[in-house]
């Protein structure tokens, strides 16, 4: 469900913290309709241009403390105390978008954040931050959903624009298959509002991905594919692509459950390359042959391998896109 939550516009509410010795300029900044926090807040010395990684947000869901980023995260006491449960907020560092939603002619900047709730809950979040605003600003959020996989962000024509992927109607919240494209803007008062985007949802499959090119950015969470030339391509007859020395190409057919997959055999060129070379592009081929499942996360796509030893994943960026 959907929370409307209050977002940048040109009128700000300002609640004054008043103590003996703290003066106005120290006042802490509301934005219009924005839920309270109850928190003192201490600001320290000249307010500096605003820093997404650092930047102060209010409103997520069952926290009433301040979220204060530190290096693009935060983590907040746990639920019952001597638990190891606690609330987790990670900014999609990469992930953003920056265009005018207010039509002053001035862009804002959209950013997303992730709540993780310390059990399988991951809310996502929309942070509009304003061109005027800095590190003394307190930024409200708008919440998208619970485990919504965003394929792409922009602003066009003053509206916010995400491509996600999320649960349909039918679809347990573990396993989305429902490909949408959603849409927010600013109201008269400021006030982000979720609309219609005009543009049909559809059911996640091969299908939906013909034509799309993508390369190899990762062979893991935790390991970057360096000096590799892989690329991964959706054509009419299956995949295709570059192993990083030949040319391949595979079938690929869609399984029972939404992002369920089955890649045939791999064949390909017969073109000699250095030892270190063929070394990458026989890793690659095995691991493209064990994929069963693909997904996306923050933009990418990832190809997914899930067995009894665990699960794995390749990383595609869209080709073109650094």
């Amino acid at each position: 469900m959907n929370k409307i939550l209050a977002l940048s516009g040109g009128l700000f509410c300002m609640v004054i913290l008043v103590s003996c010795s703290k003066p106005a300029d120290d006042a802490v900044v509301i934005q219009p309709g924005q839920v309270s926090v109850e928190a003192v807040v201490e600001e320290s010395g000249p307010a500096e241009a605003f820093n997404a990684l650092t930047g102060r947000y209010t409103g997520f869901e069952d926290i009433t403390d301040l979220v204060q980023l530190q290096n693009g995260r935060w983590e907040g006491a746990p639920w019952v105390e001597g638990t190891a449960a606690r609330p987790q907020v990670i900014l999609l560092d990469g992930v953003d978008a920056t265009g005018d939603l207010n039509g002053d002619g001035a862009a804002e900047s959209v950013v997303l954040l992730n709540l993780a709730m310390g059990g399988t809950g991951q809310l996502l979040y929309l942070a509009v931050i304003p061109v005027d605003a800095d590190s003394h600003s307190l930024i409200p959020v708008t919440l998208v959903g619970d485990r919504v996989r965003v394929r792409e962000i922009n602003i066009s024509n003053g509206r916010l624009l995400l491509d996600v992927l999320q649960a349909g109607p039918q679809d347990a919240m573990c396993c989305p298959g429902e490909l949408a494209t959603r849409a927010w803007e600013l109201n008269e008062a400021g006030v982000m509002m979720e609309i219609e985007s005009g543009i049909e949802s559809q059911r996640l499959s091969v299908a939906t991905l013909l034509g799309s090119e993508w390369v190899l950015d990762r062979w893991s969470r935790d390991e970057v594919a360096e000096n590799t030339d892989i690329s991964l391509a959706f054509v009419d007859n299956g995949i295709a692509g570059s192993s990083g020395c030949n040319r391949y190409n595979a079938s690929i057919t869609d399984g029972e459950a939404p992002g369920e997959v089955s890649i045939g055999p791999a064949a390909g060129t017969r073109m000699a390359c250095p030892e270190k070379q063929m070394a990458v592009e026989s890793r690659f081929l095995q691991a493209l042959s064990k994929v069963n499942k693909l997904s996306f996360l923050k933009r990418q796509l990832l190809l997914t391998s899930a067995s009894e030893a665990g699960i794995t994943s390749l990383y595609f960026d869209p080709k073109g896109v650094d």
